[in-house]
């Protein structure tokens, strides 16, 4: 099968397994802002058109240390989670339990500026960018037409020099992969379908990514990383293999 090529696969969300199914099919060769952050409050539609708004607006304020407060109800087992009130975003996989904002606002900050001065530099010089956009199954509602051109409309303002398109994967409770409903239109994809993961008899984070393989798979990247980008990744790969294999 002949692969779609993209100068660029970014991940909008709406949280950490959009991130994770794109690295894992060689699709995201780089750490990006958006990875592993939402906006649960705002719903689904709200949250991708949030998204755009920020990088359209160069993430302007992102961060910013008077707008972040701490927002318990999306603590984990290992990080405490913090609202940033300028962007609506939710950013809970970055200060650890035990740490707090003061100690850890530094490094935090740090580590987004070169995500977001990689991404931007990125965007400037593509051609051709693929974002993908997948629910959260705790998170209500669901991105339609509307929702997708909005974000297409802003980005080809944004940087007219690139073609976009946009998949975007709703979870719809109840509705079997064998039910999947899609909406195609200019420069986008729709898939909706449940691709929940219940533990206990709750819904968590996690997504079936078996049932995304079909999607993710037509597509490919240009390798844009740098020679010292690829060593380091290959020297991080060796020490996580060389884990793997005191473990066992």
């Amino acid at each position: 099968m002949k692969r779609e090529r993209f100068d660029l696969v970014v991940s909008l969300g709406a949280g950490c397994s959009c991130s994770m199914m794109l690295r894992e099919k060689g699709l995201q060769l780089a750490s990006f802002p958006l990875d592993w952050v939402g906006t649960p409050d705002f719903g689904a539609a709200g949250d991708i058109r949030t998204k755009a708004d920020v990088v359209v607006g160069g993430f302007r304020n992102w961060f910013a240390r008077e707008n972040v407060e701490r927002a318990p109800v999306y603590d984990s087992p290992n990080f405490l989670s913090y609202l940033d009130r300028g962007t609506g975003l939710y950013f809970s996989h970055d200060i650890a339990v035990g740490s707090d904002l003061e100690s850890s606002y530094p490094m935090v900050s740090a580590k987004y500026a070169r995500r977001i001065d990689r991404f931007l530099k990125l965007l400037a010089g593509a051609r051709s960018v693929l974002a993908v956009w997948v629910n959260d199954p705790r998170i209500k509602g669901v991105v339609g037409e509307e929702d997708v051109r909005y974000c297409l409309d802003a980005f080809q303002k944004a940087y007219p020099g690139a073609k976009f398109r946009i998949v975007a994967v709703n979870c719809v409770h109840g509705l079997g992969p064998e039910e999947m409903c899609v909406s195609r239109g200019d420069g986008y994809e729709i898939f909706s379908f449940d691709y929940r993961v219940v533990k206990e008899g709750e819904p968590s984070w996690e997504i079936r990514r078996d049932l995304f393989a079909p999607i993710l798979e037509r597509f490919a990247v240009v390798d844009y990383r740098t020679r010292a980008e690829k060593r380091a990744n290959a020297r991080r790969k060796r020490a996580r293999d060389m884990e793997k294999f005191k473990a066992t």
